[in-house]
Protein backbone atom coordinates (compact mmCIF):
# COMPACT_ATOMS: atom_id res chain seq x y z
CA UNK A 1 0.00 0.00 0.00
CA UNK A 2 3.27 2.32 -0.18
CA UNK A 3 1.78 5.55 -1.80
CA UNK A 4 -1.31 4.07 -2.53
CA UNK A 5 -4.29 6.40 -3.33
CA UNK A 6 -7.61 6.06 -2.09
CA UNK A 7 -11.04 7.21 -0.83
CA UNK A 8 -11.35 5.98 2.02
CA UNK A 9 -12.85 2.95 3.17
CA UNK A 10 -9.15 1.09 3.50
CA UNK A 11 -9.66 1.06 7.46
CA UNK A 12 -12.33 -1.21 7.61
CA UNK A 13 -11.38 -3.55 4.78
CA UNK A 14 -7.86 -3.88 6.72
CA UNK A 15 -9.29 -4.39 10.47
CA UNK A 16 -10.91 -7.40 8.68
CA UNK A 17 -7.48 -9.05 7.75
CA UNK A 18 -6.33 -10.11 11.32
CA UNK A 19 -3.96 -12.87 9.94
CA UNK A 20 -1.75 -10.05 8.62
CA UNK A 21 2.16 -10.23 8.72
CA UNK A 22 3.40 -7.45 6.81
CA UNK A 23 1.69 -3.75 6.29
CA UNK A 24 3.29 -1.04 4.37
CA UNK A 25 1.38 2.21 4.38
CA UNK A 26 4.26 4.69 3.83
CA UNK A 27 4.22 7.56 1.82
CA UNK A 28 6.30 10.16 -0.20
CA UNK A 29 5.59 13.50 1.76
CA UNK A 30 5.98 15.16 -1.45
CA UNK A 31 3.89 13.78 -3.86
CA UNK A 32 1.85 15.94 -6.20
CA UNK A 33 -1.35 14.69 -4.97
CA UNK A 34 -0.99 15.70 -1.10
CA UNK A 35 -2.70 18.85 -1.89
CA UNK A 36 -5.88 17.17 -3.11
CA UNK A 37 -5.80 14.52 -0.14
CA UNK A 38 -4.83 16.44 2.50
CA UNK A 39 -5.20 14.22 5.23
CA UNK A 40 -4.41 11.10 3.43
CA UNK A 41 -1.02 10.85 5.63
CA UNK A 42 -2.99 11.00 8.85
CA UNK A 43 -2.75 7.32 10.31
CA UNK A 44 -3.84 7.68 13.62
CA UNK A 45 -6.76 5.06 13.02
CA UNK A 46 -4.92 2.07 12.39
CA UNK A 47 -2.88 2.63 16.15
CA UNK A 48 -6.38 2.79 18.07
CA UNK A 49 -7.17 -0.75 18.79
CA UNK A 50 -3.35 -2.61 19.65
CA UNK A 51 -4.90 -5.66 19.50
CA UNK A 52 -6.00 -5.46 15.99
CA UNK A 53 -3.38 -7.31 13.64
CA UNK A 54 -2.73 -9.36 16.01
CA UNK A 55 0.53 -11.57 13.76
CA UNK A 56 2.02 -8.42 12.67
CA UNK A 57 5.24 -9.17 12.55
CA UNK A 58 6.62 -5.68 9.99
CA UNK A 59 5.01 -2.35 9.55
CA UNK A 60 6.16 0.90 7.75
CA UNK A 61 4.53 3.99 8.79
CA UNK A 62 7.10 6.06 7.17
CA UNK A 63 5.56 9.36 5.98
CA UNK A 64 2.69 9.09 8.06
CA UNK A 65 1.13 11.77 10.35
CA UNK A 66 -0.84 11.15 13.51
CA UNK A 67 1.44 9.07 15.23
CA UNK A 68 2.37 9.51 18.69
CA UNK A 69 4.87 7.81 21.15
CA UNK A 70 2.65 6.63 23.32
CA UNK A 71 -0.28 4.95 20.64
CA UNK A 72 3.62 3.43 19.34
CA UNK A 73 4.26 2.29 22.29
CA UNK A 74 1.22 0.64 23.02
CA UNK A 75 0.84 -1.00 19.67
CA UNK A 76 4.64 -2.14 20.16
CA UNK A 77 3.82 -4.00 23.45
CA UNK A 78 0.56 -5.41 22.24
CA UNK A 79 2.74 -6.96 19.06
CA UNK A 80 5.46 -8.77 20.63
CA UNK A 81 5.92 -10.22 17.13
CA UNK A 82 7.04 -7.15 15.79
CA UNK A 83 10.58 -6.79 14.46
CA UNK A 84 10.38 -3.96 11.98
CA UNK A 85 8.45 -0.48 12.66
CA UNK A 86 9.40 2.19 9.80
CA UNK A 87 9.02 5.49 10.71
CA UNK A 88 11.63 7.61 8.25
CA UNK A 89 9.70 10.91 7.83
CA UNK A 90 7.45 10.76 10.60
CA UNK A 91 7.93 13.30 13.94
CA UNK A 92 8.30 10.19 15.79
CA UNK A 93 11.51 8.49 14.13
CA UNK A 94 13.84 10.59 16.63
CA UNK A 95 12.21 10.03 19.94
CA UNK A 96 14.12 9.39 23.07
CA UNK A 97 11.75 6.40 22.81
CA UNK A 98 12.88 4.77 19.56
CA UNK A 99 16.82 5.92 19.88
CA UNK A 100 17.88 5.63 23.14
CA UNK A 101 19.22 2.17 23.00
CA UNK A 102 22.09 3.61 20.09
CA UNK A 103 25.27 5.11 20.68
CA UNK A 104 25.18 9.02 21.06
CA UNK A 105 25.61 10.54 17.41
CA UNK A 106 24.44 7.26 15.49
CA UNK A 107 23.70 7.18 11.63
CA UNK A 108 22.25 4.12 12.15
CA UNK A 109 18.71 4.82 11.48
CA UNK A 110 19.75 7.04 8.56
CA UNK A 111 21.72 3.94 6.65
CA UNK A 112 18.96 1.86 7.61
CA UNK A 113 16.55 3.99 5.77
CA UNK A 114 19.34 3.73 2.59
CA UNK A 115 19.55 0.16 3.06
CA UNK A 116 15.34 -0.33 2.76
CA UNK A 117 14.22 1.93 0.32
CA UNK A 118 16.90 2.37 -2.37
CA UNK A 119 13.90 2.78 -4.96
CA UNK A 120 11.95 5.65 -3.03
CA UNK A 121 13.78 8.71 -4.19
CA UNK A 122 12.03 11.24 -1.10
CA UNK A 123 13.81 8.83 1.29
CA UNK A 124 16.94 8.73 -0.23
CA UNK A 125 17.42 12.15 -0.67
CA UNK A 126 16.47 13.17 2.86
CA UNK A 127 18.65 10.25 4.27
CA UNK A 128 21.45 11.53 2.13
CA UNK A 129 20.75 15.21 2.98
CA UNK A 130 21.29 14.22 6.78
CA UNK A 131 24.01 11.59 6.25
CA UNK A 132 26.60 14.20 4.79
CA UNK A 133 27.09 16.10 8.04
CA UNK A 134 28.53 12.30 9.23
CA UNK A 135 30.48 11.60 6.27
CA UNK A 136 32.14 15.04 8.08
CA UNK A 137 33.10 13.08 11.01
CA UNK A 138 34.51 9.50 9.51
CA UNK A 139 37.85 8.91 10.93
CA UNK A 140 38.16 4.95 9.55
CA UNK A 141 37.18 4.02 6.12
CA UNK A 142 33.46 3.22 6.05
CA UNK A 143 33.23 0.91 3.41
CA UNK A 144 29.56 -0.22 4.70
CA UNK A 145 28.57 3.11 3.91
CA UNK A 146 29.88 3.33 0.26
CA UNK A 147 27.89 0.01 -0.17
CA UNK A 148 24.30 1.85 1.07
CA UNK A 149 24.85 4.94 -0.67
CA UNK A 150 25.62 3.70 -4.25
CA UNK A 151 22.50 1.95 -5.21
CA UNK A 152 20.16 4.78 -4.19
CA UNK A 153 22.81 6.98 -6.79
CA UNK A 154 22.10 4.61 -9.48
CA UNK A 155 18.31 3.94 -9.36
CA UNK A 156 18.24 7.43 -9.34
CA UNK A 157 20.75 8.71 -12.31
CA UNK A 158 18.81 12.11 -13.10
CA UNK A 159 17.06 13.22 -9.49
CA UNK A 160 20.03 15.86 -9.04
CA UNK A 161 18.78 16.48 -5.49
CA UNK A 162 20.28 12.42 -4.74
CA UNK A 163 23.32 13.03 -7.30
CA UNK A 164 24.21 16.29 -5.66
CA UNK A 165 24.09 14.85 -2.02
CA UNK A 166 25.53 11.37 -3.04
CA UNK A 167 28.70 13.08 -4.71
CA UNK A 168 29.50 15.44 -2.15
CA UNK A 169 28.96 11.94 0.34
CA UNK A 170 31.54 10.15 -1.48
CA UNK A 171 33.99 12.71 -1.69
CA UNK A 172 33.82 12.49 2.22
CA UNK A 173 34.45 9.10 2.19
CA UNK A 174 37.07 8.31 -0.52
CA UNK A 175 39.35 11.47 0.01
CA UNK A 176 42.50 11.37 1.35
CA UNK A 177 43.81 8.76 3.94
CA UNK A 178 40.23 7.05 3.92
CA UNK A 179 40.41 6.90 0.33
CA UNK A 180 43.43 4.87 0.60
CA UNK A 181 41.95 2.27 2.43
CA UNK A 182 38.75 1.17 0.28
CA UNK A 183 39.54 -1.48 -1.99
CA UNK A 184 39.56 -0.83 -5.82
CA UNK A 185 36.51 -2.73 -6.76
CA UNK A 186 34.42 -0.22 -4.61
CA UNK A 187 36.67 2.89 -5.61
CA UNK A 188 35.63 1.62 -9.28
CA UNK A 189 32.07 2.25 -8.88
CA UNK A 190 32.55 5.54 -6.86
CA UNK A 191 33.90 6.70 -10.53
CA UNK A 192 31.42 4.90 -12.59
CA UNK A 193 28.31 6.69 -11.10
CA UNK A 194 30.46 9.73 -10.57
CA UNK A 195 31.23 9.44 -14.31
CA UNK A 196 27.69 9.44 -15.16
CA UNK A 197 26.40 12.17 -12.52
CA UNK A 198 28.85 14.42 -14.69
CA UNK A 199 27.29 13.84 -17.76
CA UNK A 200 23.75 14.44 -16.91
CA UNK A 201 23.97 17.52 -15.18
CA UNK A 202 26.48 19.05 -17.29
CA UNK A 203 25.78 22.65 -16.70
CA UNK A 204 25.54 22.56 -12.51
CA UNK A 205 28.07 23.89 -11.47
CA UNK A 206 28.37 22.68 -7.82
CA UNK A 207 27.68 19.17 -9.08
CA UNK A 208 30.17 18.93 -11.41
CA UNK A 209 32.63 20.61 -8.46
CA UNK A 210 31.34 18.10 -6.77
CA UNK A 211 32.89 15.12 -9.38
CA UNK A 212 35.76 17.08 -10.12
CA UNK A 213 37.28 16.91 -6.29
CA UNK A 214 36.25 13.33 -6.26
CA UNK A 215 38.03 12.05 -9.59
CA UNK A 216 41.00 14.15 -9.12
CA UNK A 217 41.77 11.93 -6.00
CA UNK A 218 45.58 10.39 -6.14
CA UNK A 219 44.12 7.16 -5.50
CA UNK A 220 41.29 7.23 -7.68
CA UNK A 221 43.52 8.16 -10.83
CA UNK A 222 46.33 6.09 -10.53
CA UNK A 223 44.76 2.71 -9.39
CA UNK A 224 40.98 3.30 -11.13
CA UNK A 225 41.19 5.75 -14.10
CA UNK A 226 44.20 4.68 -14.98
CA UNK A 227 42.94 0.92 -15.01
CA UNK A 228 40.13 2.21 -17.24
CA UNK A 229 42.44 3.67 -19.74
CA UNK A 230 43.38 0.25 -20.40
CA UNK A 231 40.24 -1.27 -21.13
CA UNK A 232 39.15 -1.68 -24.88
CA UNK A 233 35.75 0.04 -24.60
CA UNK A 234 35.35 2.88 -26.74
CA UNK A 235 32.86 4.30 -24.27
CA UNK A 236 34.79 3.84 -21.09
CA UNK A 237 37.52 5.34 -23.29
CA UNK A 238 35.35 8.13 -24.28
CA UNK A 239 34.61 8.91 -20.44
CA UNK A 240 37.91 8.97 -19.17
CA UNK A 241 39.06 11.37 -22.42
CA UNK A 242 36.47 13.70 -20.91
CA UNK A 243 37.71 13.48 -17.18
CA UNK A 244 41.13 14.41 -18.46
CA UNK A 245 40.01 17.38 -20.50
CA UNK A 246 38.01 18.62 -17.73
CA UNK A 247 40.77 18.64 -15.14
CA UNK A 248 42.97 20.03 -17.71
CA UNK A 249 40.49 23.09 -18.14
CA UNK A 250 39.66 23.83 -14.57
CA UNK A 251 42.96 22.27 -12.98
CA UNK A 252 43.84 25.60 -11.25
CA UNK A 253 40.37 25.97 -10.12
CA UNK A 254 40.66 22.11 -8.52
CA UNK A 255 43.35 23.32 -6.53
CA UNK A 256 41.71 26.03 -5.18
CA UNK A 257 38.52 24.53 -4.61
CA UNK A 258 40.52 21.72 -2.27
CA UNK A 259 42.39 24.65 -0.54
CA UNK A 260 39.10 25.94 0.53
CA UNK A 261 37.73 22.70 1.82
CA UNK A 262 41.07 21.87 3.84
CA UNK A 263 40.46 24.94 5.08
CA UNK A 264 36.83 24.63 5.56
CA UNK A 265 35.94 27.87 4.03
CA UNK A 266 33.33 25.94 1.26
CA UNK A 267 31.72 23.07 0.90
CA UNK A 268 30.90 20.12 -0.98
CA UNK A 269 26.87 20.04 -0.42
CA UNK A 270 24.52 23.41 -1.04
CA UNK A 271 21.04 22.99 0.23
Amino acid sequence: MYNLKSCGGEEAVLCQLQRLQHLDVSDDRDHPLDLLHPLRHDVSWLLRDPQSFPHLVSLDLSGKDGLTVEALRSFLEAHPKMTFLGLVQTDACFDDFFTRELPANSDLVILEALRRYPDRPYYVQKSLYYLYQYTLTYSQPRVDVIKLILPGMAEHPRVLAIQMAATACLYNLSKGTLGQKVHPRWLRQIVDLTLTAMENFPRNQQLQKNTLLTLCSDRILQDVVRSISFRNTCAETRRVRTVKLRFEANSRQIMIWSNNLSSSSTTMYQI
